[in-house]
């Protein structure tokens, strides 16, 4: 078996016959899992991507796809940020779910599941989901409670659809509320970093901080991450670990003048005069 991750409109496009032969034969299809739908939807979206599943690794199709979009915010009690993953559908009016040949949906489920578990997130949105679907029940068990927490978020007006079908929106999140591995998702990173430094610039150096050390805590070796902490640690007079971290950058950049006057304004900052000169 083997899952492949979609996530560029070209390769999706590319699967155009794929994805209708198997919207055809699921009994679970609806509108917002067809191809017009996603056609329209993805391009104005920035993080998506879709899983897509073969049962047999050498196939020429894939038997299963599972549309999914990304989500960062910053946790106004931990100050952490933490990525959200949501099922694509029409949030509040339409459904989500995923696409697979019949015969083949545990299996499905079970390799998205553990494609899911590899990725880091704080929690995974479940939106207007069919209440009945056994393929989501599977997906679901895979993180089983105790280890997760499931939240019931569907407000009683959107447990029915249009045309009576009973529905569910679940929430499961990690028992922390941190991303799984304390990192951020891969997927991320250049939206926290971005972030980071708008809250830097506006003087929310927590903010600011919590972003610059989970980019390192995630990739060790990000050096705008690295730079901009010290920078910031030098702004709010933490020197001592300002020096650290602008002595670690010294080899870890092409032209290290800019660095050299850094670290010597820090040491400056100490009084240490002697170092500086």
């Amino acid at each position: 078996m083997t899952v492949h991750v979609i996530d560029c409109i070209e390769e999706f496009k590319k699967n155009h016959r794929n994805w209708n032969k198997i919207y055809r034969s699921d009994p679970e299809a609806h509108a917002f899992l067809s191809w017009p739908w996603l056609q329209e939807y993805l391009p104005h979206r920035e993080r998506w991507l879709i899983l897509a599943w073969k049962h047999r690794a050498a196939g020429k199709r894939y038997d299963a796809f599972l549309p999914l979009e990304l989500a960062t915010s910053q946790d106004e009690d931990t100050g952490l940020f933490v990525d959200e993953i949501l099922m694509i559908g029409n949030h509040g009016t339409g459904r989500t779910g995923f696409l697979c040949t019949p015969g083949l949906e545990s299996e499905a489920a079970d390799a998205f599941a553990g494609i899911l578990a590899s990725e880091n997130w704080t929690s995974i949105r479940f939106d207007r989901c069919g209440a009945a679907s056994a393929r989501l029940d599977r997906l679901l068990d895979a993180f089983p409670e105790g280890e997760f927490a499931r939240v019931d978020t569907a407000d009683e007006g959107e447990r029915i659809d249009a045309c009576g079908r009973r529905l569910r929106s679940m929430l499961l999140r990690t028992l922390t509320g941190r991303n799984l591995r304390d990192c951020l998702n891969r997927r991320s990173l250049g939206i926290v970093l971005e972030r980071a430094v708008a809250l830097h610039a506006f003087g929310d150096f927590d903010g600011a901080e919590a972003g610059y050390r989970q980019l390192i805590r995630t990739v060790p070796g990000h050096i705008e991450a690295r730079c901009r902490l010290a920078h910031l640690l030098s702004d709010v007079g933490a020197y001592v670990e300002a020096e650290h971290l602008y002595r670690t950058l010294l080899p870890a950049v092409p032209n290290a003048d800019d660095v050299l006057h850094w670290l010597g304004d820090t040491q400056m900052a100490q009084a240490s005069y002697r170092k500086a000169g």
